[in-house]
């Protein structure tokens, strides 16, 4: 299974559009691939 690789600009980006955090994001991420 490919990791999905996400730059901070990609983050950050998503950050702003959804209101969460950086690290809200990121663990929702790793939820999602199930790290």
């Amino acid at each position: 299974m490919g990791k999905i690789m996400l730059g901070k600009a990609d983050i950050a980006m998503m950050s702003e559009k959804s209101g969460l955090d950086a690290d809200e994001i990121i663990s929702g991420i790793k939820k999602l691939i199930g790290e």
